[in-house]
């Protein structure tokens, strides 16, 4: 299934199941997500124990997707998450040396 289908599952099911999907993407360069990413509040964790087991005592946080603030989109760094692991440092020691991921956009 799509993210967006995911989040649409309610008004636009495809599938007639009785379990929705959910999902927790926060906005963090890292590929796995570590109990300390929050998002409104939130870790994954008790919120995947929740869904799983269908407890519905966290229902409202299924679908938790990191909106970035775009209030000052000039300023705007994404990753955005709070937590220090998933900022990205573009630059090494030297301004002089950029960050390799640095380097791929620009000789792409």
């Amino acid at each position: 299934a799509s993210l967006q289908s995911i989040i649409n599952q309610n008004e636009m099911s495809v599938f007639d199941k009785p379990h929705p999907d959910g999902v927790f993407a926060a906005s963090c360069f890292m590929h796995e997500t570590s109990v300390s990413v929050v998002i409104e509040g939130q870790s994954y964790s008790p919120i995947v124990i929740d869904w799983f087991f269908q407890n519905g005592e966290l229902d409202q946080y299924h679908k938790l997707i990191e909106s970035c603030p775009q209030e000052d989109s000039e300023n705007l760094q994404l990753p955005c998450n709070d937590y220090h692991p998933c900022q990205v440092d573009f630059m090494t020691t030297s301004s002089s040396d950029p960050h390799p991921l640095t380097k791929l956009q620009f000789d792409a």
